[in-house]
């Protein structure tokens, strides 16, 4: 089917811009093949309305008067329109077509004495349109009948009127003879076998065609189904290597607790060890103390308060001059923020302070070799 655009002119006299399908809607009659030249203009309601169908036969054509499903305007009605619904597609109304078709062909090849006036009973038998072949007539003569034209061949929107006049006559004598030949061969088909074979082979291609539509509706959603899954997988790999990972995280951790574990046992291992020892040396002390040997107990804290050499009592005695410096410092701002205090003011708070800073850092640094003195002394 080749789209188009065109206008439909409405039984009413509107006009409306539509898309129009051409195409040929193949049939099987007689035991060949014919491809009927039809057109569907697609309305813009549609999918929710049918299209109108038409059988545009070619010049060498005529519609079959009396037709039960093509009017003389070549306009198509078929139960299948008429039950139109939401499952309905074009698809499957060109597979009714052709199977409605092949039973009842709409076409037949123009005689070639058309002009000369046959009834409308003989034209309804005549051959009906094939590809190109010539049809036999049949008859006592050997009169040459009409060349068919092709199905498949483009036509204009023309033609239809010229279809629907060709009914007023057809040529006479071997010509009617031919026709009721037909009569009797086109009766005797439609009660032999081959007819139902050309309608189950018409019936096999329409559920061919949708069973061939199904099947990639569904090989397309198994296709979306089987790309979630790989992204689901995917995902899951991800999961999995970030569980993978966080295990070993957790090993690590593990055996840095187990190592700590282990060193704070045997710190508080030596932490007991020094506190018996302790107690232990305390005890003894006790026991020289109440056998009036020694010294008293607050004897010996005193003596703990007291420098045992000279580094360390020059130490202490630099760490007190230092607290003393800070201490003199604080109440030298505090006057200085007082008001009651008339006397200090800033030039003389800035000559102190700087004073004292001074000694101060110099007390800071000898405090600092006295204490690398001891650390060596040791």
């Amino acid at each position: 089917m080749q789209p188009k655009t065109g206008t439909l002119v409405s039984n009413d006299g509107r006009e409306s811009r539509v898309l129009i399908l051409t195409g040929t809607a193949p049939i099987h009659f007689q035991g060949a093949r014919y491809n009927i030249p039809v057109e569907l203009y697609v309305l813009p309601a549609h999918p929710a309305v049918p299209p109108q169908a038409f059988v545009r036969p070619t010049q060498a054509m005529m519609v079959k008067p009396n037709h039960q499903h093509v009017g003389t305007d070549g306009m198509i009605y078929l139960p299948y329109l008429n039950s139109w619904g939401g499952s309905s597609n074009l698809v499957d109304l060109l597979g009714v077509m052709s199977l409605v078709f092949s039973a009842d062909p709409p076409l037949f090849a123009r005689p070639a004495n058309a002009g000369a006036g046959v009834s409308g009973a003989d034209a309804a038998h005549a051959s009906p349109v094939s590809h190109g072949q010539a049809v036999s007539a049949g008859g006592g003569d050997s009169h040459d009948n009409a060349l068919i034209a092709t199905a498949t061949a483009h036509h204009a929107l023309s033609s239809s009127g010229s279809s629907s006049g060709a009914g007023a006559g057809v040529g006479t004598g071997s010509a009617s003879g031919g026709a009721m030949n037909s009569i009797t061969h086109q009766s005797s088909f439609e009660a032999s076998d081959a007819f139902a074979t050309v309608a189950r082979n018409s019936m096999v291609d329409t559920v061919a065609a949708r069973l061939k539509r199904a099947l990639h509706a569904h090989y397309c959603a198994l296709q979306a189904d089987v790309d979630k899954e790989m992204r689901n997988q995917r995902t899951l790999d991800a999961n999995a290597d970030a569980c993978v990972a966080g295990d070993r995280v957790i090993a690590s951790e593990e055996v840095r607790i187990a190592h700590g574990r282990e060193e704070l046992c045997a710190t508080r291992t030596s932490l007991d060890q020094w506190a018996n020892e302790a107690q232990q040396k305390k005890l003894r002390e006790d026991a020289l103390g109440s056998s009036g040997g020694g010294a008293s107990a607050a004897e010996k804290a005193a003596e703990l308060m007291l420098p045992k050499d000279a580094l360390a009592a020059q130490a202490v005695r630099l760490a007190a001059e230092h607290d003393a410096i800070d201490d003199v410092l604080y109440y030298l701002e505090r006057a200085l923020a007082s008001r009651d205090c008339a006397s200090m003011d800033l030039g003389a708070f800035m000559k102190e302070t700087r004073a004292l800073s001074r000694r101060q850092f110099l007390t800071k640094a000898h405090l600092k070799k006295v204490r690398a003195a001891q650390l060596n002394a040791r």
